[in-house]
Order: structure tokens, then C-alpha cells, then sequence
């Protein structure tokens, strides 16, 4: 069917896709179309048009419930997860399906265990353009994150980024696509398996890295020279957060948090100018995670 649609570099589409869900503008339900080095997107108000072929979907159902990472799915513990993985089952070919009971610890490792298939919770993931290296026993990552990370990076370019520090690098997913991008990031994580992960991943990815060894909440006043600072640590406690950001007056914070769907992010950022939120995702009926854009004060 034609359409009508907008022109966008392939590594700028995902953002791209994100921003016009947001706005209401995306034609939904019509496969994407690659011409070289572009990418055609299906729009309202798109100043070109194109053939655009239906999606055949798969029907996955509790969508949200369930993460694919490589070759296996992580499904979270809840009532119906049983259902869960039988769907996954019967619609997929998964090598492995583990179930998640949540993050623990100040390392953020997934609490798994293998309810179908075989191996471990290890495979090389793409998102983004960038291919990483994920195992799960050792280091937390979360596909869901990808367009937000993409977000990220997308934000990052449009301050001074001299120095850019992620606090919480993980395995290296956002830290990576700041170097493919030419920006200056130093990369820090408590958990030594994360950083071992990440420096894999770095050569993977064919970039160098800064990266080292260390709680970053501890030397957040080292840190407070950067000129952008991103912390994707939320399931830190909110009263934590706050006092890190203490560290980083007249800088500007790219915040993934958990709050309260019903409580106005300027009364806990008191002093700190929001420029921008987003719910990424739900996690509960009352809890969503938020990517906060903000400008602390001097």
C-alpha cells in the first residue's frame, strides 16, 4: 500500500520509530523499507510516499511479560508465567527459557532459573546497529532498554559532551554506542564481571574504552568534572539517587528512575530543571520506569 512516510539514517530509525509512537504520527502495521543507507518510515504528514508491505505478526501474547535475548527468553515471575512459557513454546524455538524473580544485589544480577531447554543464560544480542556479549549470571542487561538507549545518545548530542560519564555502565550497551558516535565516555561499574563483559564488548564493537572498577555513588564527587552524566541504575533506592546528584550542580543528568505513575516528578527534583520524561515501560499497576532529561542547578 502507499503511504506516506519520512527518510531517516538507519542508525537514526529506531529513535526515530520512538519519537513518532510518542507523538501519535506512526503509521503502525507496515513493515519498514531499507534504501541503502536509509531507512523509510510510514508517517502522518511524511514528505514522500512508498510502498509499504502489511506485518505478519506472530501473535505473541503478554507482550511486556517476557524478554528475548539471542537465542533465549527471560520470563518474569508472576501468576501466569506457566502460560507464558507454553506460548513461547508453541510460537518460537527458543534454546532456553529462564524465569526471573527478580534483580538482586548491589551488582544487579537476575535472580534465574532454567524452566525449558538447555545451556545458560549467555548469547550474543544486537540492538542498536551494535552486537553485544550477554550472560546474565554475571552482569544485568535488559533488551527492553534499547530505545531508550538510543534516546540517550540521540539527547547526549545535543549539549556539550567534552566529558561523559556512565556511572552504571553494566555491560557497556549505551557507553558503546556514545564511542561509535565519537563522544568522550568514561565507564564505571561496581560489578567486575559487568566490566569484564564490557570491555569484550568494546573490542566487539571495535571502539576503545575508559572503563574501570568502581562504586560510582562513593567517587560521584571525582566525577562531577563530566560534562553529562547518565545513571541507568533504577532499582537504586530514589533517596540515593538524590544525593548522588548533589555532586553534579550545573550538569545535565540523563536519569533512568521507577516512580510513582501518580507523583509529579518536580516535587522529588526539587532545583532541577526537567527537561524532558518518558515512561519507558510499566512495572507495576502504580510503577513505571521514566527516563528523565535534566539540568541540575549551580
Amino acid at each position: 500500500m502507499e503511504l506516506p512516510c519520512i527518510k531517516v539514517r538507519k542508525e537514526l530509525a529506531q529513535s526515530t520509530l520512538d519519537k513518532l509512537r510518542r507523538e501519535g504520527k506512526l503509521i503502525q502495521g507496515y513493515q519498514l523499507k531499507r534504501e541503502g543507507e536509509y531507512v523509510l518510515i510510514p508517517c502522518i504528514e511524511g514528505n514522500e510516499r512508498a510502498d509499504f508491505q502489511k506485518v505478519i505478526r506472530k501473535n505473541l501474547e503478554h507482550v511486556g511479560s517476557f524478554e528475548k535475548i539471542g537465542d533465549f527468553y527471560v520470563v518474569k515471575e508472576r501468576d501466569n508465567w506457566q502460560d507464558i512459557v507454553k506460548m513461547l513454546r508453541e510460537k518460537t524455538s527458543p534454546r532456553a527459557i529462564f524465569l526471573d524473580s527478580g534483580v538482586k544485589g548491589f551488582s544487579r544480577i537476575r535472580d534465574l532459573k532454567l524452566v525449558y531447554g538447555e545451556g545458560e543464560p549467555k548469547a550474543f544480542h544486537r540492538e542498536n546497529h551494535i552486537r553485544l556479549y550477554v550472560d546474565l549470571s554475571k552482569a544485568y542487561f535488559s533488551p527492553r532498554l534499547a530505545t531508550a538507549r538510543m534516546h540517550v545518545l540521540e539527547n547526549v548530542l545535543k549539549f556539550k559532551q567534552d566529558k561523559v560519564v556512565d556511572m552504571y555502565t553494566g555491560i557497556g550497551p549505551i557507553s558503546i554506542l556514545l564511542r561509535k558516535n565519537g563522544i568522550n565516555v568514561y565507564s564505571f561499574d561496581i560489578n567486575p564481571e559487568a566490566i569484564k563483559i564490557a570491555k569484550y564488548n568494546f573490542q566487539l564493537n571495535k571502539v576503545q574504552g575508559n572503563l574501570a572498577i568502581a562504586n560510582s555513588n562513593s567517587i560521584a564527587d571525582c566525577l562531577s568534572k563530566a560534562d553529562q552524566v547518565i545513571m541507568n541504575n533504577p532499582s537504586q533506592p530514589i533517596e540515593t539517587t538524590l544525593k548522588v546528584m548533589e555532586n553534579f550542580r550545573g550538569k545535565v543528568v540523563h536519569l533512568f528512575i521507577m516512580l510513582k505513575k501518580d507523583k509529579e516528578s518536580e516535587d522529588i527534583f526539587k532545583g532541577m530543571q526537567i527537561l524532558e520524561k518518558y515512561e519507558i515501560h510499566g512495572y507495576s499497576p502504580s510503577v513505571s520506569l521514566y527516563y528523565l532529561l535534566i539540568r541540575i542547578s549551580e
